[in-house]
């Protein structure tokens, strides 16, 4: 069969063809792999870099739908153990210990599921493990509506007993097509209006934004005597600090937190997911890219060269074929500054070329030769697709 794994962390995932597993034992389940997530945590795996992923060969994908072929069942599956991985045709599941495995019911679409669980389970970890003693009926203001996370945490405000839920973006025309929200704010009016953010009324805050966004809602926070939970998920805006006004604190019922992997412990997201994923299977799906594992190693790679924090003024890559990459010298990588870091800017190193006189004495000769090139990312906070803006070649 095959699969795709990093041999040596400094080349990254490969194509390969590898033995298939074993036959189950009993304790265990042979599954078919029919759509596994390339999210932000599987690229940090991929590098080496992640607290789960320190053995090789690696495997690469912690979650994936998956079909029992003996008897039909779909299931989603889930680990970050470091021997584990999805990018593969099939693989051994163990019915007990760390692996969480969850039966899906009929009709769920594997692609979508496996897209979607990671970035739900960002909402509704933080609702259901970073806040407590909400009222009946409670309103949700979700900052960031329009990202994948935010899209989906409406669904889990509702699905978790929120009776309204408001949301709030750069963009009127991306927020009216976020399915499920019952009102919605534009950053630049509540830029000209401060207390726009207030007025929504929330109970709890979830922020996939940070930074100004932020700042601007703790400046102007206003709910004296009425308890509010706001808790930090995300950092979309590239900002990762924030002035926080010692007033807000002493004069209000604010409560701060933060939801991620360090606030809450593993035990307590395997013994929500099963709450979490059959319910996601009937919310609306995300907009999902699907790629074949011969090809995914293309789209990972470009993936990951879209981190700006690993690729600031990083070496550019060479790729020996369609699915490895290897680092080059001498050319050098940079984006645009943050926070939208939408351009990637290629330096190649000048070529220089020079002539011998002959000894008939006509003159010598020399040329240098520069070449760059600036890719322009469209859709970039999708992370979905991106073009060749333009290209330059100078001689001297």
């Amino acid at each position: 069969m095959h699969a795709a794994q990093v041999l040596n962390w400094s080349e990254g995932p490969r194509y390969l063809s590898v033995d298939a597993p074993p036959a189950p034992t009993a304790d265990e389940l042979q599954l078919r792999v029919l759509a596994a997530g390339a999210h932000n945590v599987v690229r940090s795996r991929a590098t080496g870099k992640h607290y789960s992923a320190k053995t090789l060969p690696h495997t690469l994908g912690m979650d994936c739908v998956a079909r029992d072929e003996a008897t039909g069942q779909l299931y989603y599956v889930s680990s970050l153990a470091d021997s584990f991985g999805t990018f593969a045709e099939y693989i051994n599941v163990s019915k007990k210990g760390r692996t969480l495995l969850v039966p899906l019911p009929e009709g769920a679409d594997p692609v979508a599921v496996a897209g979607s669980v990671n970035p739900a389970f960002s909402s509704w970890m933080a609702i259901t493990a970073r806040t407590n003693d909400l009222p009946q009926d409670w309103t949700c203001l979700i900052l960031g509506a329009t990202s994948a996370s935010g899209r989906l945490a409406v669904q889990a405000a509702k699905a978790l007993g929120a009776k309204k839920v408001v949301g709030a973006a750069r963009s009127e025309a991306t927020l009216k097509t976020v399915e499920g929200l019952d009102d919605y704010i534009v950053f630049d009016a509540a830029e000209k209006d401060p207390q726009l953010l207030n007025a929504a009324g929330a109970d709890v805050v979830l922020d996939y934004v940070y930074g100004d966004v932020a700042e601007r809602f703790f400046t102007n926070f206003r709910n004296p005597g009425k308890p509010v939970q706001y808790v930090q998920i995300g950092v979309l805006s590239g900002k990762d600090g924030v002035a926080l006004p010692s007033g807000i604190l002493r004069s209000t019922d604010l409560t701060i937190r933060g939801a991620g992997g360090g606030s809450w412990g593993m035990g307590q997201l395997m013994k929500e997911l099963p709450v979490l994923v059959p319910k996601l299977v009937g919310w609306p799906a995300l907009p999902t890219t699907k790629v074949e594992l011969k090809d995914s190693l293309i789209a990972l790679s470009a993936l990951m060269l879209l981190q700006p924090a690993a690729a600031i003024h990083a070496n550019s890559v060479e790729t020996r074929d369609s699915w490895s990459c290897d680092a080059s010298r001498g050319i050098d990588i940079s984006f645009t500054p943050a926070p939208e870091h939408r351009q990637l800017l290629v330096r190649f190193p000048t070529i220089a070329l020079s002539v011998v006189p002959p000894a008939h004495g006509n003159p010598g000769g020399y040329s240098n030769v520069g070449c760059s090139a600036a890719v322009g990312f469209l859709d970039f906070a999708n992370q979905r697709r991106f073009a060749i803006r333009q290209r330059h070649l100078a001689r001297r």
